[in-house]
């Protein structure tokens, strides 16, 4: 494992330097002078402030009908700094832990669902931001879209709740470049007939598998693999978002009736997975964020080649697939140990559970949270 995980710091360097290629030497026909000053940029006190104070700035701002501009012009920075990308917090929110263990109750102060927060008692309750009444809420939301659109980015309102008022909102501006989108790499592994494949297939073609494989084929890269079902190899796809946060499938293109009216938001979805798949230079062209994922074999033959596709892909975060009717077992602990000693995150999908007993599918449950809290994982499992 110390061999695995010092090669893997080989790589990620290698990786950062392609990067982030560093100053290049100056040339011998053209040196620089030691007189000469270079200018340094003046630090604002936007660019000092900290995410949270970020965004109780942007949310006070927008709250007032008289500093819409400046609200755009913070907005406008925040999303510079941040490479394109920033997640706003309108509203009162709830501690994190209580988010965690939030399965039954509602995530509410006290537990009581019509409970009225001030910023008073949700500040003892460990509550963050700042408390919104419905009307001043949803007149925000509508400013913020607003502002949003004059510096033409975009707004995805990824959650909303009533009591207290408080949403969660993607706001992202489309890249200037192919050299400029966001990529995000992700491993899949798991035991061998776990699901993978497929799902990966119907994950990045928008519609369900038909029931034989059909989603799977268009991952796989040799005559055997198709015929047995098995990945040998190490695949790989893409999956494309556009700037709104919608997935970018085959059968949606840009200038469509469907994309620029938004009615119909199943219009561009097949009936079941097709072979089909735009290119990759079409999805770049059109994504602002694009999730390569890394298909690996299962089977006990091809680690080898796994552990070839975790160490040079350099994988931001590893999606360890699991049976819901069989557990985990075979390959998915040993997946599981490679990706925490090369200090990869771990994401677990439990697959099948439409086949599975529910008795069946709890303990599958029990049993992923018992190794992930085991000694040798020491990880804490969050639903």
């Amino acid at each position: 494992m110390t061999s695995l995980k010092s090669f893997q710091t080989e790589i990620e360097q290698f990786s950062n330097k392609q990067r982030h290629p560093g100053p290049q030497p100056a040339s011998p026909t053209s040196p620089t002078k030691a007189t000469e000053k270079v200018e340094e940029p003046e630090v604002t006190e936007e660019a000092d402030e900290e995410p949270s104070d970020q965004r109780e700035s942007l949310q006070s701002l927008l709250a007032n009908e008289a500093t819409q501009s400046q609200a755009r012009d913070l907005l406008a920075s925040i999303l510079l700094q941040s490479k394109g990308e920033f997640v706003l917090h309108l509203g009162l929110h709830p501690p994190l832990p209580q988010v965690w263990a939030s399965d039954e109750k509602p995530v509410t102060l006290d537990g009581d669902p019509t409970s009225d927060l001030t910023p008073d008692n949700a500040a003892e309750a460990g509550w963050t931001g700042s408390y919104l009444t419905p009307e001043t809420h949803k007149l925000v939301m509508e400013r913020l879209v607003a502002v949003a659109e004059e510096i033409g980015g975009h707004n995805t309102t990824l959650f909303t709740h009533e009591h207290p008022p408080r949403s969660i909102h993607l706001l992202r501006l489309p890249p200037n470049g192919v050299e400029d989108t966001i990529e995000v790499r992700v491993a899949v592994v798991g035991n061998v007939d776990s699901g993978k494949s497929t799902t990966l297939g119907v994950v990045t073609r928008g519609a369900l598998d038909d029931g034989r494989g059909k989603a799977r084929v268009g991952l796989f890269r040799h005559k055997h693999e198709i015929e047995t079902g098995r990945t040998s190899s190490v695949g790989m796809e893409i999956l494309g978002f556009s700037p709104d946060g919608r997935p970018i499938y085959p059968a949606y293109h840009v200038g469509t009736a469907e994309a620029v009216s938004g009615f119909d938001k199943t219009a561009f979805a097949p009936a079941t997975a097709r072979r089909e798949k735009l290119g990759w230079d079409e999805i770049s062209m059109q994504a602002s964020r694009v999730v390569s994922f890394i298909d690996l074999a299962g089977h006990e033959r091809y680690l080898k080649t796994s552990l070839f596709g975790l160490t040079s892909g350099a994988p931001d975060c590893v999606l360890l697939m699991v049976g819901g009717n069989a557990g985990m077992i075979g390959m998915s602990k040993e997946h599981l140990a490679v990706a925490l000693a090369l200090s990869v995150p771990v994401v677990v999908a439990i697959t099948k559970i439409d086949m599975t007993p529910e008795n069946v599918l709890a303990e599958t449950k029990k049993q992923v949270q018992k190794i992930l809290r085991s000694p040798g994982c020491r990880k804490t499992p969050v639903f």
